[in-house]
């Protein structure tokens, strides 16, 4: 690992900091020294679930007790934290949402980035789907769960730096789950539609940005369709566009 820092040691500037993803039970005092020594500043755990049920049931390898603790501890150190979460696990219900969302607002990460759970081809989550021990979220499903997650962390100040998995995923590996290219449209699309009814307001037409536009319309229409099952045929502009 220092043969690595090293190599860039002569092209960092006071501005210039390395990011490192590891997992929660690879953290301990003697590397964080080290990784400070090295100009390391944000640290990202795969943590996945804060549920122990979830963690044994996807066979992590360690407990919530260790992530909580590994999470703790880089803050102790001064470091950025941010955290990665799957949506979908094998043994996750309503409770294990509970408890992730709560040790967010616990532990107050810098960074979230959330994932949806996908099966993909040649793991031993597709046995197990196959064998029908595993029923993966459908897209709607996962959206839902995932806009509980990103109002906890506008609530606590936390960024979200993606939601949805990486692009270099191909349709065709993916055997069942919520798969979406843009997956983060949706979230935010609900979200936004669920707002606008949660204040009650009677709106006919709605102005919204260009961004919002596309997230209203996203996955077919699904945020715009939750806002029509409320306001019926509400018209909605946006700077280029209408519908």
């Amino acid at each position: 690992m220092q043969a690595y820092f090293d190599e860039y040691k002569d092209h960092l500037d006071d501005k210039t900091f390395f990011r490192i993803s590891t997992r929660p039970d690879g953290i301990n005092t003697r590397i964080l020294q080290f990784l400070k020594e090295n100009k390391v500043n944000t640290i990202e755990l795969g943590i996945q679930s804060f549920s122990d049920r979830e963690l044994k049931a996807c066979q992590r390898g360690y407990d919530a007790k260790t992530a909580i603790e590994a999470c703790n501890l880089i803050k102790s150190f001064g470091f950025n934290l941010s955290v990665q979460l799957l949506i979908g696990l094998p043994g996750a219900d309503k409770e294990s949402y509970k408890e992730s969302m709560e040790q967010l607002r616990e532990i107050k990460p810098e960074i979230v980035r959330l994932y949806p759970l996908l099966v993909l081809k040649g793991t031993e989550l597709e046995t197990m789907y196959q064998s029908r021990l595993y029923q993966p979220l459908s897209v709607e499903e996962a959206a839902i769960i995932c806009v509980d997650f990103l109002r906890v962390c506008r609530e606590n100040d936390i960024i979200i730096a993606k939601i949805g998995l990486h692009g270099d995923i191909k349709q065709d590996s993916v055997v069942a789950g919520p798969y979406y290219p843009n997956f983060g449209e949706i979230v935010y699309g609900l979200d936004f539609a669920m707002t606008i009814i949660e204040k009650n307001e009677q709106l006919d037409p709605l102005m919204v940005s260009e961004k919002e536009f596309s997230w209203l319309n996203a996955y077919d229409k699904f945020g715009l369709k939750i806002l029509k099952e409320k306001y019926g045929d509400l018209k909605i502009y946006s700077p280029q566009n209408s519908c």
